[in-house]
């Protein structure tokens, strides 16, 4: 009879775990007919449709062969790296003038650069040197591979971008410059590598590693740490890098703003691309990006300081002719009028991009805000929101616009609107502050009637009409076998022993209760985690997808259910898999006692206590984790050193019927694939 019911229980938890589960994706209707789209972040950190933001204006086509980077000085002046014809090309918009410089010496421009003394600084891929040019076209300076010892024998110096700050310091990327930015000073001698980027392998990847090939370790899972592509410098000096990387390459930040440590301090919501081109900074701050990538929704970026995506539009299309669509870009400008020139290597010629009234009226209300001018930025911004509702960085703008003005309740409401939750977490503490500070003497006497109600009630119950029969049937459910098995929940934080014991040997437990505290356990979960948790401390989420949310929660405990059972089996456990069923659920005692306080407790709290959340949650978690490694001890009667070999094994055998179930769905996913075109290719042609 035992082995029967092992056999269904194994069964049914089986059948309920080959459920594949699919995530919500967000779809971005098209809403206009130009050849691009205009993307903003919405409410919910996805991609949106806005109005336009900027227009074609005229395409520059002058002979190139190739470009590789454009840059626009401060007074307008466009200089190309046109790479193919080995020269350095400089266009005056506003006179239409056009000449160049670097014949004879340039072989392969591609990284151009001009500082506010208008000296000219060329990184050439061919000779391997960074040119140092005058207005006037005459060689100042080279720059060649550096003496010094500690640049190190073996690194690369094949310069291919480069920039110069104010003290003419030189910052120069090299082609498989794992150690970072090049920095010279004006006179050539090396002052040291700045901005190295960090080696992040996913968990994925670090384990696909393990498989490969060395050469497949050195393209897609290298130890060394990946040069940057591409950099830009604003007026304060700071620098800007962009990576890029193959899809299936290590995790790299694309966009980085560096600190004077080297470290990014962008956080803003921007499109992520491993296939990022060129970067600029405007008079502003506002930063331009551009990626080589057909699969991106857009191929131009405009961010804020903080690198949060204002607008986005632009598209790659091969043999196109139509402005806004690009063979292969591979450089971005911005002159002082805010119009966006971009280079495109493949096509030979630069697009020009006009800002729209929509743009010019968000981009003003940024620049107001940036200025502190809270009262102008907030007309603007409630003008953006009248176009676009759904345009987040407006009503997080209008939030903080509304904080400075000390409005509290107009700031959590645009704030909430905005999902920005530093912001809401900042206003929030002001409003607890004031609340506590107004109401918290009433709120101790209230608490003192409370406490003296219960007092007398509880000392002259037996004199209210009607208590000793409800007080009958208190103690008639207390006797009930239902009731016993609810109870041994606190039990397990108190002496987990004596519940093992309950469950293997006296076998209070039964099956069906087993199964109602699971499907319990996980609804107790979503509704605590969707709707109690305080709002801060919330998932965003525009809609609750139930199965997905079910066998979240379900499919860990059920898959280490099954795992530990099947270890057990070849350890010789004392174990049955009822008994596994049963204790997975009740370790998860803290679980169901503790969550509900602390997510109430949560909606009081804000970011600068959010340590009492982390704390409880990791005690919560961690107890729950002591107790499931007491159960299988118990549970079979383990020693010390069995023990740690059955959870090796059974985290090892998680891990295979993860991996099983992806190749599967790989499998499953390809087979579908081929099927669906042969159907159309048989009755559809």
């Amino acid at each position: 009879m035992m082995k029967r019911i092992n056999v269904l229980l194994v069964m049914f938890v089986c059948v309920i775990m080959v459920f594949i589960i699919g995530q919500p994706k967000n779809v971005v209707a098209s809403n206009t007919d130009i050849p691009y789209q205009t993307y903003s972040i919405g409410l919910y950190g996805e991609l949106v449709n806005t109005a336009v933001a900027y227009e074609g204006t005229f395409i520059l086509n002058a002979g190139f062969m190739s470009p590789q980077d454009i840059y626009i000085d401060k007074e307008d002046i466009v200089y190309i790296a046109d790479s193919g014809n080995g020269r350095i090309y400089i266009y005056n918009p506003v006179t239409g003038e056009e000449r160049v410089i670097g014949n004879g010496i340039l072989q392969n421009p591609t990284g151009v650069f001009v500082d506010k003394q208008k000296d000219i600084y060329v990184a050439d891929a061919k000779l391997n040197k960074v040119f140092w040019f005058n207005q006037d076209g005459e060689l100042i300076k080279e720059y060649n591979r550096p003496t010094e010892t500690f640049f190190g024998e073996t690194a690369t110096y094949q310069p291919r971008k480069v920039v110069v700050n104010d003290n003419k310091d030189v910052y120069i990327i090299s082609e498989g410059g794992n150690n970072g930015i090049i920095l010279l000073n004006k006179d050539g001698e090396f002052l040291g590598y700045y901005g190295t980027n960090k080696v992040n392998l996913s968990f994925g990847l670090y384990l696909r590693r393990m498989f490969m090939s060395k050469e497949q370790r050195q393209s897609l899972a290298s130890l060394i740490p990946k040069p940057s592509h591409n950099l830009a410098i604003d007026n304060k000096g700071i620098i800007y890098t962009i990576t890029t990387s193959k899809k299936e390459e290590q995790l790299v930040d694309p966009l980085k703003k560096l600190n004077i440590e080297g470290n990014n301090i962008l956080s803003g919501n921007y499109i992520f691309s491993k296939s990022y081109q060129d970067v600029f900074i405007d008079d502003k701050g506002l930063i331009y990006v551009v990626c080589d990538d057909a699969e991106a929704p857009a191929i131009i970026s405009v961010l804020d300081k903080s690198g949060f995506l204002i607008f986005a539009f632009g598209t790659k299309r091969s043999g196109s002719l139509k402005i806004g669509q690009f063979e292969s870009p591979s450089g971005i400008a911005v002159d002082s009028n805010g119009d966006i020139w971009v280079l495109d290597k493949a096509g030979n010629n630069v697009q020009v991009f006009t800002k729209t009234e929509f743009a010019n009226l968000v981009l003003t209300a940024i620049d107001y805000h940036d200025k502190s001018q809270y009262d102008k930025s907030s007309v603007l911004f409630k003008e953006v929101i009248k176009q676009n509702a759904m345009f987040a960085l407006a009503h997080s703008s209008l939030g903080k616009a509304y904080e400075r003005e000390g409005n509290w309740e107009k700031s959590l409401e645009s704030y909430r609107i905005a999902n920005d939750k530093f912001g809401y977490s900042n206003v929030y503490w002001e409003v607890r502050d004031n609340w506590i500070a107004d109401n918290l003497l009433i709120t101790l006497v209230i608490i003192g009637i409370v406490w003296l109600a219960l007092y007398f009630l509880n000392k002259y119950k037996h004199s209210i009409k009607g208590y000793d029969v409800i007080h009958a049937k208190i103690e008639n459910i207390k006797n009930t076998q239902t009731y016993h098995e609810i109870m041994l929940m606190p039990r397990v934080l108190r002496n987990p022993n004596d519940v093992v014991y309950e469950i293997k040997f006296r076998q209070s437990v039964r099956i069906r209760t087993a199964i109602v505290l699971y499907v319990i356990f996980v609804f107790f979960n979503i509704i605590t985690s969707h709707f109690i948790l305080g709002y801060l401390f919330r998932s965003l989420t525009q809609e609750i997808v139930l199965s997905y949310e079910i066998m979240k929660i379900l499919l860990p405990l059920l898959l280490i259910g099954i795992s530990n059972h099947l270890i057990n089996s070849l350890q010789s456990g004392e174990g049955f898999y009822r008994d596994i069923f049963i204790g997975v659920i009740y370790a998860c005692a803290p679980i169901f006692i503790f969550k509900l306080p602390l997510d109430i407790i949560s909606n009081v709290l804000t970011y600068n206590e959010a340590f009492i959340m982390n704390l409880g949650y990791l005690i919560m978690y961690g107890w729950t984790g002591i107790n499931l490694i007491l159960m299988i001890k118990e549970i079979n009667n383990y020693k010390p050193g069995q023990l740690i070999l059955n959870l090796l094994l059974t985290a090892f055998t998680m891990l295979i019927i993860i991996i099983i179930y992806l190749v599967l769905n790989v499998l499953a996913t390809q087979a579908w694939s081929f099927f669906e075109g042969l159907f159309k290719e048989v009755f559809l042609q």
